[in-house]
């Protein structure tokens, strides 16, 4: 069983490979990622075991499962988008937000977190950098925060923010990157 897990995240990885070129070229890469078995503490090392996009998603929700017992689901499927605009057309069709909430959020947002979901624009950066481990560890905790509440906008959005910031800012801290205070 352990073999087989390991050979679909080989897939998912190589599939991330290959859809980063996609990503250039129509703009979005969708990113199935299995979270099923934490990454062992040895490839925790940064930044050799953040060199992918999906390598980053699996070691963040297992600092954020392990040291800050957050329920992160066992899969999440993330989407990336190479401009704005796709990241906003993506809000609406593999987020399902409304038109005009895409739009807003289009506008300053980077990320978002749904059930089950990230939905990240990136503008180019290495997976590994720390920007976009925060927004990932900050995105995730959105998403274990739903979990938490069973269901999307049951708490108060400031409080939310919040706790998405800190548990970003414990991810990077665990990882040597930046701390809090």
């Amino acid at each position: 069983m352990k073999r087989r897990r390991a050979l679909g995240l080989v897939a998912v990885v190589a599939l991330a490979g290959a859809g980063a070129a996609a990503c250039g070229s129509g703009g979005r890469l969708v990113l199935p990622v299995a979270l099923e078995e934490p990454v062992p503490a040895a490839a925790l090392r940064y930044p050799e075991g953040f060199a992918s996009h999906a390598a980053v998603v699996r070691g963040v929700a297992t600092l954020l499962r392990r040291d800050l017992a957050l329920p992160v689901p066992d899969h999440v499927t993330v989407y990336i988008y190479s401009t704005r605009t796709v990241f906003e057309r993506g809000l609406v069709s593999d987020g399902r937000l409304p038109v005009v909430r895409a739009a807003e959020l289009g506008e300053f947002a980077v990320g978002v977190g749904k059930r089950g979901q990230l939905l990240l624009h990136d503008s180019g950066g290495p997976p590994a950098g720390p920007d976009w481990l925060r927004l990932v560890a900050h995105e995730l905790t959105h998403v274990a925060q739903i979990e938490l509440a069973q269901g999307e906008g049951r708490a108060e959005q400031w409080l939310a923010e919040g706790m998405a910031e800190w548990a970003a800012f414990a991810v990077l801290e665990r990882l040597g990157l930046d701390t809090l205070f």
